[in-house]
């Protein structure tokens, strides 16, 4: 199982970018309250993002149209939940500012 794993690009990028992440925990490059901020509104709306490209990507190789239709329903509820993420990213002032 960890051969075809290894071999698909989605778990390469999702690990590279959990590795930085936590070098960005373990270094203390970050005083606490910034730290606090890149982990809650810089790393769950990447996460959501990879999962939605991970839905999406071998989608064209299903042939069962109720299998389609199920995956692109779970793409539709991940990407309102990454529109309610930016959103509160955006207009949370605490969020952008860690205060």
């Amino acid at each position: 199982m960890w051969d075809t794993l290894k071999g698909d690009p989605f778990i390469r990028i999702t690990l590279f970018f959990y590795a930085l992440v936590c070098l960005t925990i373990l270094l203390p490059a970050f005083p606490e309250d910034q730290l606090a901020l890149i982990l809650d509104y810089c790393v769950d709306p990447a996460t959501i993002f990879l999962v939605i490209l991970a839905f999406q990507h071998r989608l064209g190789r299903i042939k069962d149209a109720a299998e389609k239709r199920f995956w692109n329903l779970l793409t539709i509820a991940y990407g309102f939940w990454l529109v309610v993420e930016l959103l509160y990213f955006l207009w949370d002032e605490a969020a952008r500012t860690g205060h």
